[in-house]
């Protein structure tokens, strides 16, 4: 579940600049992703996570906070 959720929320931040500015406003988006990271649950999990926070770090105004 989270694996898909994570691949829908990649599909569409890829190619939307304003969602991801949505997104990051509405919370911690890069901390649970950074946790999803370490988890052991799924190798999956961590491949979708890496996947969003590398669109995220795409946009210049995100980066450093991708960085940090």
């Amino acid at each position: 579940m989270k694996s898909q959720a994570l691949a829908s929320l990649h599909e569409v931040a890829n190619d939307d600049e304003e969602f991801v500015k949505g997104v990051m406003k509405a919370g911690a988006l890069i901390h649970l992703l950074v946790s999803f990271l370490d988890s052991l649950e799924m190798e999956e999990v961590q491949q979708e996570a890496a996947r969003m926070l590398s669109v995220i770090a795409l946009f210049d105004s995100f980066r450093g906070m991708v960085i940090a």
